[in-house]
Order: structure tokens, then sequence, then C-alpha cells
């Protein structure tokens, strides 16, 4: 993002802070398409439930917001994503059998959002790589919080974590993403 932009993007949520619901919507307009973005990533189908609670959320906190402390965009980009990750969450907590597992079983359960390819690539990854994957980017999990639950050191969970993308990397590339 170029300095003028991010001059502008600061701007105008300063001028949110102050209730000002023009810079508000003009805020909106010049941001939606990143955090949708952000949100599809990592919720998927309730993107726009994210999208529409991070603008709430921005709204209410605007006064919050230092800009001599970081760029807008990017403070709004972490309110978008903690918000999808507390959504991820409370799925986990919803069915905690998925999460809870010390090994992952063949036949991994993956909500419909997950394309067939991924799912089976999924099942073609060791059994802990494909844990550890589930465990990041469908239920949220940082390294550290994985390291704790599996009872691993955090550099296996990293090593975990980085093979298993190029394992998926590798399986969803030769069949033709």
């Amino acid at each position: 993002m170029q300095r003028g932009e991010e001059d502008l993007l600061a701007s105008l949520l300063v001028a949110s802070a102050k209730r000002d619901q023009h810079a508000f919507a003009e805020l909106y307009r010049l941001t939606a398409p990143r955090l949708n973005a952000v949100a599809r990533r990592l919720a998927g189908s309730d993107a726009s439930d994210v999208l529409q609670e991070a603008y709430v959320r921005i709204w209410h906190q605007a006064p919050k917001f230092d800009p001599g402390r970081g760029a807008a965009i990017h403070w709004m980009v972490v309110i978008a994503r903690n918000i999808a990750i507390d959504l991820l969450r409370s799925r986990a907590r919803a069915y905690p059998r998925l999460y809870e597992i010390k090994e992952v079983p063949k036949a991994v359960e993956v909500d419909a959002s997950v394309g067939m390819d991924v799912r089976r690539c999924l099942d073609l990854l060791e059994p802990q790589h494909a844990q550890v994957i589930l465990m990041a980017y469908y239920a949220g999990y940082s390294h550290a919080e994985m390291a704790r639950r599996l009872d691993k050191p955090l550099g296996t969970i990293k090593s975990w974590v980085r093979r298993g993308l190029a394992e998926l990397d590798q399986c969803l590339g030769s069949h033709g993403r």
C-alpha cells in the first residue's frame, strides 16, 4: 500500500473515531475487499459474518486506533483475523473430537467448504502433518497452542506444519489445482 493511501485510511479511521459516518463509509469502500479476502481465507463461507462483525468492532474501537503505532489497514486486518479465529475456535469447541485426537484417522471429517482435492490430499499426508494443518488452518490454533495441546516441542510442530504444507502443495500441484 502506498504511503498516500495509508495516510488516507488513517485519517478516515481517525474521523470515524469522531463518529463521522461519511468517513466510515469511505473507509469501508476502500478496505472491504482486503478484509473480505482475509475473512474468506480464514472463515470460508462465513466470511460475510466475519466482515460484518469486523466493521462493527472497527466502528466501536476506532477511538483506540493510534496512527503512530502502525498502519490503519494492519490494525483493521488484525481485528478481522481475530474475529475469524474466534469463530473457528468456537467451531472447534463444538466439534472437539476432530481437534482433541492424538492421531488423525484416515477419513478426516472436514466441513463442506473444504474442497474434495484438499480432503483427498489431507488423507494422503502423514497423520501428524494432517492434524496440525487442520488445527492451524481450520481451527486457527497457533504453533504454540498446538505444541501445548499435543504435548510436543514447538520446533516439532513447526516442522510438521512446514512438511505438511509442502506435501499438501505437492499433492494439489500434481492434480492440477
